[in-house]
């Protein structure tokens, strides 16, 4: 079943108010796969409603996830740029709030070698 208009604004007011409680003034940094793309946009509807006056949607592509698995060099794989975590970091630094959906699909990444999804998970928690 495909959620109404209705259901995703009052599920982006909920997950805005209640679950993020973004605040006056507070930045947001919205993680979302582009499937998403629908509830997003009430998302940040929601957000500048609450007071945010920042808010930034880094989008998620599991194709192009699973095509970097398939391609990459473990040297890129196991190298996460400065500017990803510096940007992380002052965001953090400043108070804002992070809100991450994830729409997973399971046998995405079945034929990619466990141990290169290791290398750059255990990479992006390290940070």
């Amino acid at each position: 079943m495909v959620p109404t208009k209705e259901q995703l604004s009052k599920y982006a007011h909920l997950t805005i108010k209640m679950g993020v409680n973004v605040q006056k003034g507070q930045a947001l940094l919205i993680n979302a796969p582009i499937e998403a793309r629908q509830f997003v946009h009430h998302l940040v509807d929601e957000a500048y409603e609450a007071g945010s006056e920042d808010v930034q949607v880094n989008w998620i592509d599991e194709v192009l996830t699973k095509k970097r698995y398939d391609h990459e060099p473990l040297s890129v794989l196991e190298h996460v740029p400065d500017w990803v975590v510096e940007r992380q970091m002052t965001h953090a630094k400043n108070g804002g709030a992070v809100l991450n959906i994830h729409a997973p699909n399971p046998d995405l990444l079945e034929d990619v070698d466990a141990e290169r999804v290791a290398k750059r998970v255990k990479l992006v928690v390290k940070h």
